[in-house]
């Protein structure tokens, strides 16, 4: 950290090049910033915090703003909502389970009749996720460890990006404070992949641009592995959408800064360096990432619908941040939940970004316009973002979705505001900044303006009070809502306008304590405003946690499976270790998910009859045909093996026969990964061996040791043929080059760090 803190504001405008002032002195040795060595020795001498201090602080505040936020999460007392409970915390118990056995969680046979959990993309690879798992023997409270680390690793990696840019710390504070409560991390709080894209998109994006900057390789090597980290847990396609995010803020403020210095010319090299560091970070990333997005296309390949891009209609228009929520930017709960104002919920629709944050861009335009400075680099970022986060309304993301493919698989383009909501907030950073360089006239002119347009936005809020009185019973609630953050804004104005228009040092600085915690008590008022999107009671994890079962492999019969949702949506069954037919997944497959489970075939998926012999098998049959014949049939009646195809296989001779009524099946031990069976054929034939274990590419077969094809039968399940006589069969999972492309993954995370390492220490030297 202390590389990535150690630093100076490098002049008044903001800008992004950190260059030294001429007259400042030498740049301290060791510092990756140029750091003015006469005003630190001044600062020294008379007794003041120097900014470098203050920014060494500044970490460890927000940690602290989070422990005293996260400790109803710490102590028990909440527990997170909707994804993280159903998907997020048993999945983290899950994987914990599995590495205390000293094996990758690769297949979970307790939902949907089993999965391949590693090609979920749910960052089983994370050294965070693995981390918490072995320091906290309380999977909630591991949980909550990584919820927080990540809101807090965003706001470092919004200081660090304000402090290279010669922004002031409390211009730094601000911005990092109003990232980690805005609507998008208060908003999908639950989704904490959608919150890992936002933790390390501000590291990716000052990696890029101080690579480029220096003509330094070891940023590219750091961003490298951003990407990889973030790569695992993150939302695969946004993440990946992260990479053009950084590529083009970079190129876009450095074609604005070269422009207006008149060095259009030395655009090429600044675009060939940053292109440069892409690459780069894109090659350490897909190698570090290589497991899991392998796993994906090859594991879910014809087990999953995911596989394949969404059609262009629920890519484009499902979820999106319609521009009727843009009102919630400033005001934490005008995007009403349960009125139907709005086509999502509030998860998808909340954008606020803080009830100062419009205030202080508008001054901070007028005071660039007045120098002849557009901020066009803001301007267009942030509205390419937010047209991106309306989908298809907004125009944009029917072209990227061509230019960038892997958009194809995101439904939800609210998610987008990611990344105008960081971009909002870096632009506060440097407005705040500009607002402590400017002259006092020029406060007082602007600050004034505060009064008419906070005015208006309390005009605002009473007028919407006026519409939604007659359609919600609990005026008070709405009052408290919508109406406060209006008032709070205006006696901000108020106090703004009295201490900058005199700005004598004590008033400054009084004036500056002042919105610091207005800002804090706004943020914490959006926080508490919409915690309804965060957690919850505690009631399912300690139930699930006092019921834990760390132990995986049963001896004998698994037994039969209980019914689909046995849990609601919560996966509990991950943590009890129980079989349910069909549980919460990404990795849906309508076949299954909506036709078989919905049908009296489920009664054969829930039968403790899980391996059963026949002699009757067809081949050549379409998988909508295999589904059609299959959905009315129960366990009580004759069950029909189907196959799509098999060149190497002849059809079977005899007739359905009703599960474990032909010959002897008899389970011996049955664990995630491998199962025994005794298998007992008593024809003078070969026999199918069929079974209601979910089928994926991975799993391999052996019948006495020898190997043996592993069929798709059913149109989702494992099927072997077992010659006649008795047998041990074992079904092992085995996906292809797991285990070389973690070796790989590995070796280039580590191989990286050192040429990190490398490159910093002889740039030094």
């Amino acid at each position: 950290m202390s590389a990535l803190m150690d630093g100076q504001r490098s002049g008044q405008d903001g800008g992004a090049s950190p260059t030294v002032e001429q007259g400042s002195g030498p740049a301290l040795v060791g510092s990756p910033f140029p750091i003015k060595a006469e005003a630190s020795q001044s600062e020294a001498e008379s007794g003041k915090p120097s900014p470098s201090a203050v920014w060494w602080v500044l970490p460890w505040w927000l940690a602290g703003i989070l422990g005293i936020i996260g400790y109803p999460l710490l102590s028990g007392a909440v527990q997170p909502k909707w994804d993280s409970l159903h998907l997020g915390y048993p999945s983290i118990v899950f994987m914990t389970d599995a590495y205390a056995e000293g094996r990758f969680p690769l297949w979970d046979p307790y939902t949907s009749c089993g999965y391949p959990f590693h090609a979920a993309l749910g960052g089983i690879l994370s050294p965070l996720y693995i981390l918490a798992g072995k320091l906290f023997a309380n999977g909630g409270t591991g949980y909550a460890m990584i919820w927080l680390f990540i809101w807090w690793w965003a706001g470092v990696g919004i200081l660090v990006w304000c402090r290279s840019r010669g922004y002031s710390p409390w211009g730094g504070l601000l911005a990092a404070m109003t990232f980690m409560f805005s609507g998008i991390f208060v908003g999908t709080a639950p989704q904490i992949s959608i919150l890992s894209v936002g933790a390390w998109t501000p590291w990716l994006i000052w990696c890029i641009e101080q690579g480029t900057l220096r003509h330094h390789l070891g940023f590219g090597l750091l961003a490298g592995l951003c990407g990889g980290l973030g790569a695992h847990g993150g939302y695969p396609t946004l993440h990946a959408f992260s990479f053009l995010v950084a590529a083009g803020w970079v190129l876009l403020d450095s074609w604005f800064r070269l422009r207006s210095e008149g060095l259009q010319g030395q655009f090429p090299a600044w675009l060939k360096g940053v292109l440069t560091n892409c690459l780069l970070a894109g090659v350490i990333t897909l190698l570090v990432w290589a497991p899991a997005v392998t796993a994906f296309l090859q594991e879910g390949a014809g087990f999953t619908d995911r596989v394949d891009p969404l059609p262009a209609e629920v890519a484009n228009h499902y979820g999106i941040f319609p521009p009727s929520a843009m009102p919630s930017v400033f005001f934490p709960y005008l995007s009403i939940a349960g009125l139907n104002v709005l086509p999502w919920d509030v998860a998808l629709t909340n954008g606020f970004c803080g009830i100062f944050t419009p205030f202080l861009l508008l001054f901070f335009f007028l005071e660039r316009r007045k120098q002849g400075k557009t901020p066009w680099p803001w301007i267009l970022f942030v509205g390419f973002m937010i047209l991106m986060s309306f989908g298809g309304k907004g125009v944009v993301r029917l072209f990227v979705n061509v230019l960038f493919p892997p958009l194809k698989y995101m439904r939800h383009s609210s998610f987008f505001r990611v990344f105008w909501m960081l971009g909002l907030s870096l632009w506060l950073g440097e407005a705040v900044t500009t607002l402590l360089d400017s002259r006092s006239a020029t406060r007082e002119a602007s600050l004034r303006q505060a009064w008419c347009w906070f005015a208006a936005l309390v005009g605002l809020a009473a007028l919407g009070v006026t519409w939604l009185l007659p359609l919600e019973t609990a005026s008070f609630r709405v009052l408290i809502r919508i109406f406060c953050p209006g008032v709070l804004g205006l006696v901000g104005a108020a106090l703004l306008v009295r201490f900058f228009s005199q700005p004598t040092t004590g008033n400054a600085r009084w004036g500056w304590l002042a919105l610091l915690l207005l800002v804090h008590l706004d943020l914490g008022f959006h926080f508490w405003n919409n915690q309804f999107t965060v957690w919850e009671p505690a009631n399912d994890i300690p139930w699930a946690e006092s019921r834990r079962v760390r132990q995986t492999t049963i001896l004998g019969e698994p037994g039969g499976r209980g019914p689909p949702f046995a849990f609601g949506f919560f996966n509990a069954q991950q943590v009890l270790k129980v079989f349910v037919a069909q549980g919460y997944i990404t990795m849906k497959d309508q076949g299954f998910d909506e036709i078989l489970c919905r049908s009296p075939f489920l009664s054969v998926l829930r039968s403790p009859v899980r391996f059963w012999l026949t002699p009757a098998w067809q081949i050549g049959v379409p998988r909508e045909e295999i589904l059609q014949r299959l959905k009315d049939v129960s366990a009580s009646h004759p069950v029909p093996v189907l196959l799509e195809a098999s060149e190497s296989l002849a059809p079977g001779s005899g007739v359905p026969v009703v599960p474990g009524t032909l010959g002897q099946v008899a389970c011996r031990k049955f664990s995630p990964e491998e199962i025994e069976l005794s298998v007992n054929n008593p024809g003078s034939a070969p026999l199918m061996l069929a079974t209601t274990e979910r089928f994926a590419a991975g799993w391999k077969g052996w019948v006495d040791e020898v190997p043996t094809q592993v069929l798709k039968v059913n149109g989702c399940f494992r099927g072997m043929l077992v010659p006649p006589g008795k047998h041990e069969v074992v079904f092992r999972y085995l996906p292809a080059g797991w285990h070389a492309l973690v070796a790989l993954s590995l070796a280039t995370f580590l191989l990286t760090i050192l040429l990190t390492v490398w490159a910093f220490r002889f740039r030094k030297a």
